[in-house]
C-alpha cells in the first residue's frame, strides 16, 4: 500500500497563489468595466447636453434669420413705397411744368400748309391768312412770327418740299381766339386769292402746343383712327378725345392717360 502524500506549507502557498491570480485580474477588469461604463454614461450625458445646446442654437439662428428676413422685407417695402411716392411726385411736377409751359403759349397759334418762298415776309403771310379768314389783324398785333424747324427736303412725286409751319404770337389772347374760331368756321380754306405762288392749297390754323402735348395729340389721333373714335381735339392747350357724340369726354395729360383710355392700342402705337 502506498503511503499518503503529505503537503508541505510551500505547496499550499503555491496553490493559493495560482488560484487567486485570475480572481484578481477579473476584479480589476470589472473595475475597469465599471469605470468605462461611468465614463460612457458621462460622455452620453455630455452629448445629450451638447445636442440640446446645438438644437437651441439652431432654433435661435432660425429665429434670427426669420426676423432679419422680416426686417429686410419691411425695409424693401418701405423703400419701394418711398420710390413710388417719389415717382408720383416727379410725374406731378412734370405735369405742372408742362402746364406752365403750355400757358406761356396761350397767345400763340400755328399755321400749317402755307407755301414757303425765299425772302418772304412772315408778317405779311400772317396778315394774309387773317384776312382770308375774315379776322381784323394789324401788324402791330403780331409780337413774333417765324417758320419753325429746319427746312424740309423734297419728296419724290411732290412739287416741292413740304412747307414748315409758321408759329405766331399775337399781342392779345382775343386776337388768338378770333383766328382759331374763324379757322374752325372756315374749315377747308385755301390759299387761293392770297397772292402766294403755286396752286391753291389748304391751310390750317391751330393752337400752338408744347412738344410733349404735340406728341400726345399725335398719339391720340393715331389711336383714335385705329379704334374708330370720332373726336380728337385741343382747347386751351389741353388734349381731349371722345368716342362719339354720346360718350364721355376724356382729357389726356400723359402717356398713362392714353393707356387708360385706349389700352392695348396705345401699347401697339408705342412699339
Amino acid at each position: 500500500m502506498s503511503s499518503p502524500v503529505t503537503r508541505t506549507g510551500a505547496d499550499l502557498c503555491e496553490s493559493d497563489s495560482s488560484e487567486t491570480e485570475p480572481v484578481r485580474e477579473l476584479s480589476l477588469f470589472l473595475k475597469e468595466l465599471r469605470a468605462t461604463r461611468i465614463e460612457m454614461s458621462n460622455i452620453r450625458s455630455s452629448l445629450i447636453d451638447l445636442t440640446g445646446a446645438v438644437q437651441k442654437s439652431n432654433e435661435r439662428m432660425d429665429s434670427l434669420e426669420i426676423r432679419i428676413n422680416d426686417l429686410e422685407g419691411k425695409i424693401n417695402n418701405e423703400d419701394r413705397a418711398d420710390i413710388r411716392n417719389l415717382e408720383r411726385q416727379i410725374d406731378q411736377l412734370k405735369l405742372d411744368l408742362q402746364e406752365r409751359e403750355q400757358e406761356l403759349l396761350s397767345n400763340d397759334v400755328e399755321i400749317a400748309g402755307i407755301p414757303e418762298t425765299p425772302g418772304e415776309s412772315i408778317n405779311h403771310v400772317v396778315l394774309s391768312v387773317a384776312a382770308k379768314l375774315g379776322v381784323q389783324l394789324e401788324e402791330r398785333n403780331i409780337v413774333d412770327a417765324v417758320r419753325v424747324g429746319v427746312p424740309r427736303a423734297s419728296v419724290e412725286g411732290e412739287p416741292g418740299p413740304r412747307p414748315r409751319n409758321v408759329a405766331v404770337r399775337v399781342s392779345r389772347k382775343s386776337n388768338r381766339d378770333a383766328l382759331l374760331k374763324a379757322a374752325r368756321v372756315r374749315r377747308g380754306a385755301t390759299t387761293a386769292g392770297m397772292g402766294l405762288i403755286g396752286d391753291p392749297r389748304k391751310f390750317y390754323v391751330n393752337e400752338r402746343l408744347t412738344k410733349l402735348n404735340r406728341q400726345l395729340f399725335g398719339k391720340a389721333r393715331e389711336c383714335a383712327e385705329r379704334l374708330k373714335w370720332r373726336f380728337v381735339w385741343t382747347r386751351e392747350g389741353k388734349v381731349y378725345v371722345r368716342k362719339d357724340n354720346s360718350s364721355t369726354r376724356h382729357r389726356l395729360r400723359s402717356d398713362s392717360d392714353l393707356s387708360g383710355v385706349f389700352g392695348d392700342c396705345f401699347v401697339g402705337a408705342k412699339s
